[in-house]
């Protein structure tokens, strides 16, 4: 079970950092694409379940894993958001 937490934790570190590297301002440019909407970068930015670093007792485990289950699916609908939003860009881009 905590090498689930813990490859979750990993893989939603990631996208974060992936998303967070990305620079709003550099799409001021004319003709540019647009940024991505700021509702849609919170949702990413707000990144997996800070695990403590000590022993920790079934109960933490199981209230840290439960928290980042909930993360997990805000981050997916925020995926999906981004795809739709991403989608529609792509229609209208000339």
């Amino acid at each position: 079970m905590t090498y689930q937490l813990l490859m979750t934790v990993g893989v939603s570190l990631a996208l974060a950092v992936m998303l967070a590297g990305c620079d709003p301002a550099a799409n001021t440019v004319s003709g540019s694409l647009p940024s991505v909407p700021a509702d849609i970068q919170a949702c990413f930015r707000a990144g997996p379940v800070k695990v403590p670093q000590k022993a920790l007792t079934v109960a933490e485990v199981e209230s840290l894993w439960k928290e980042d289950r909930v993360r997990l699916v805000i981050e997916q609908r925020c995926g999906r958001r981004f795809l739709a939003w991403y989608g529609d860009l792509r229609k209208g881009w000339r």
